[in-house]
């Protein structure tokens, strides 16, 4: 029953297992054994495995150190032994151990064998793992560390003695806080504190360290979390030795400083030429202006005076070029948006360049699309100077035939109007055309084609191309060489939802005769007598009453008795600039603090457009300016103010007030019209609503007037005051 046992239990082992005696015969030998060798174990028997047909070295492993166990005595050996089978090599753990049995007194050697292959195999690309990542760490040309919690470094590769100077062993008996230079030290501690505490796997951190030399060097620094058995216990790092990136970096910053302050220098500096050269223009073409309407000059004497305006315009056109395409480059050039009416501005357009065409003997044809809407928004003077640039060079270029303006809008949109449009303007002439080898070259900066060399700077095509760009729009051009050209420009704009009648610069009849009957009073402030004098001759000849003052201050003193209707401001005076004297009428608590201001500006520093108008001035007029252009300016902004008594100046808070005090049904039509900007309601309110009374109070007229005249800000202004208010809803 026991042999029975035994051999049961033997056989169902996997590993190889024998029996010998103390000749070295096999006694008894298992199942696996048997498929081993490939001979049953009644034929090994009582045989030595040397003299039975069995692979030498497998009976070298078998059979080796039998002779280092002695009979009678208790004894255990393993080893590890190896041989070839099927031409791959099998790895033995052989444990050999004597076996007494006390009946009979026989002792036996018991051999039980197991097969450690795969772990040899394992073991074995272990051991070449170790060994590449091993010399990959030691080449490696960053320091690869590791170090505790506490920023004691464990280990360190070779390199560091390369890059630091210390040895491995010095570097490993140091801590991290040896080498970062006290200045970068708190923030390098923070951010291992922080890695840590918020177990972030992969952090990235730039420093400065000191090597054993003294010399300072900037590390970039690759920190990892090192954990065993998920608790974090240390940080391994890879730092490189960015110090030539981070002197490059100085470098490019300092390159930029030096590019940032030239850039500043020349924008500077042209602002201030521009300045410069506006000043004496404006004497020129002013009195250009006034001597062209004197009846008794000769025909000769007119050519002269025309000679010296076309003069003095073609120099304005190339300052305002220059000016242009550098302000193109600055970061303070920005897209100045605001509501126009379509129809007018492209009507002033048609009107002044059919003149133009007529003068050189060339008709003009202008078509209108036929829908278009009322209002759009867009940067009016940006694209004034695209279309009158490209309008210029139809009628230089052209000697006979025609000249057609039109335009179109495309809409992206035709369920949200206030969606981002595409106004698209078509110039087309019958003039000498452009060649096609050269078609790409007319928008290079000074280019001009040798056989049509004119005057100007050849800078015009340039300025419309990167212009249009800036808008988010472009130039194409189509010429047919002695044929003509088409050019064609498409620009975003906005179009508001609110399209109602637009106020234009052009006044009616009525306003004007009221204004020469009323004489307006108008105060000119500049600090250069001719400018004040060509200024107040065409005051003078449109029927306005005026003052003069040469700077700020006399203007304030002048505004105590004289109390004007509007103010011609210039900009850079003595004594008191034109912002200054500005801000003071809008700060003080005085019936004039609502006039109405116009900059009359050159140019130059501080002579933004819109920073001109944020800083309250109502409208801007550049030098030189043209006498419509002026007097359309005065006759609008105070037609604007005359919807108001003279005494009811108010202010967008005291509108506010004023509708807070309405009752509810009131309050709400109103709030709701000034949030959706509904201009429609806004400018109807007295006929709406049953305000009784209160139709004709200053407040709802002002907001009435405002509405008219598209006041965003002013509207917006308004609301503001409602919301801060607590009787209204928000």
């Amino acid at each position: 029953m026991n042999k029975f046992l035994i051999n049961a239990l033997v056989n169902e082992q996997d590993q190889y297992i024998v029996f010998f005696d103390f000749d070295s015969k096999v006694i008894l030998a298992n199942k696996s054994f048997e498929d081993l060798v490939g001979i049953p174990s009644s034929d090994m028997i009582g045989k030595r495995l040397t003299e039975l047909p069995i692979q030498h070295d497998i009976t070298e492993a078998f059979v080796k150190n039998n002779s280092r166990i002695k009979e009678g005595k208790s004894a255990t050996l393993t080893y590890n032994p190896s041989f070839k089978r099927s031409n791959d090599t099998q790895w033995l753990q052989v444990q050999k151990r004597s076996l007494v049995l006390k009946n009979p007194n026989i002792t036996y050697i018991l051999v039980i064998a197991s097969d450690i292959s795969d772990k040899k195999l394992v073991e074995e690309k272990l051991s070449i793992t170790q060994n590449e990542y091993k010399q990959l760490v030691e080449l490696a040309q960053d320091i690869i560390s590791r170090s505790d919690l506490n920023g004691n470094f464990r280990y360190v590769n070779s390199i560091v003695n390369q890059i630091l100077g210390y040895t491995e062993i010095e570097f490993q008996s140091m801590n991290l806080s040896d080498i970062v230079i006290d200045e970068d030290l708190k923030r390098v501690l923070d951010f291992y504190e922080s890695q840590y505490h918020r177990s972030i796997d992969n952090g990235y951190i730039e420093f400065r360290i000191e090597t054993k030399e003294g010399e300072l060097k900037w590390l970039g620094q690759s920190v990892s979390l090192v954990k065993e058995h998920g608790r974090i216990v240390g940080f391994q790092t890879v730092s490189r030795d960015i110090s030539v990136y981070k002197e490059a970096e100085k470098q490019l910053k300092r390159a930029k400083e030096l590019a940032e302050e030239a850039s500043n220098t020349k924008s500077g500096f042209i602002a201030s030429m521009s300045h410069e050269f506006r000043t004496p223009l404006n004497a020129i073409l002013g009195y250009s202006q006034i001597l062209e309407r004197n009846e008794s000059l000769s025909a000769t004497e007119l050519e002269h005076i025309k000679a010296v305006k076309t003069g003095g315009e073609q120099l304005l056109s190339m300052i305002n070029d220059i000016l242009e395409l550098s302000n193109l480059d600055t970061d303070g050039y920005e897209i100045e948006n605001e509501p126009i009416g379509l129809e007018p501005m492209m009507n002033d357009f048609a009107a002044r360049y059919r003149s133009k065409a007529m003068d050189k003997g060339l008709s003009f044809e202008y078509t209108l699309p036929e829908l278009y809407p009322e209002v759009i928004e867009l940067d009016h003077d940006k694209f004034s100077s695209i279309l009158k640039n490209i309008l210029d060079n139809a009628i230089k270029f052209t000697n006979v035939g025609n000249i057609s303006l039109s335009f179109d809008l495309t809409r992206h949109s035709e369920a949200d109007p206030e969606v981002e449009n595409h106004l698209e303007v078509i110039v087309k002439d019958t003039g000498i055309g452009i060649q096609d080898q050269v078609r790409e070259q007319v928008y290079k900066p000074f280019w001009q084609e040798d056989s049509v060399k004119s005057q100007g700077t050849g800078l015009g095509l340039t300025l419309c191309k990167q212009m249009a760009q800036f808008l988010g729009g472009d130039v194409y051009i189509n010429s047919n060489y002695g044929v003509g050209t088409e050019v064609r420009f498409s620009i975003p704009v906005f179009i508001p939802q609110s399209q109602k009648e637009f106020l234009t610069d052009t006044i009616s009849t009525k306003h004007t005769e009221m204004h020469a009957s009323s004489r307006v009073k108008v105060l000119i402030v500049d600090d250069l007598e001719p400018n004040r004098t060509i200024t107040h001759i065409i005051l003078k000849e449109n029927g306005f009453d005026y003052r003069e003052a040469e700077d700020g201050a006399e203007a304030l003193e002048i505004m105590e008795s004289y109390v004007p209707d509007i103010i011609l401001m210039d900009i850079n005076m003595p004594v008191m600039d034109g912002i200054e004297a500005t801000l003071q009428i809008r700060s003080r608590d005085w019936e004039l603090r609502n006039v109405p201001i116009i900059a009359v500006t050159a140019g130059g520093i501080n002579a933004k457009k819109t920073d001109l108008l944020d800083q309250g001035f109502s409208a801007y007029v550049q030098k030189p300016f043209k006498e419509e252009e002026l007097i359309s300016s005065i006759r609008k902004l105070v037609s604007q103010s005359d919807d108001l008594t003279p005494n009811s100046r108010i202010t967008s808070q005291q509108v506010s007030d004023f509708i807070s005090g309405l009752n509810k049904k009131h309050r709400d039509i109103i709030e709701d019209a000034l949030v959706m900007q509904d201009f429609n309601l806004l400018s109807d309110l007295p006929s709406r609503l049953d305000l009784n009374g209160d139709s004709n109070h200053p407040g709802i007229r002002k907001l009435v007037s405002a509405a008219k005249n598209f006041d965003y800000l002013f509207v917006t202004k308004v609301l503001k005051g409602l919301k801060g208010s607590d009787q209204l809803k928000v």
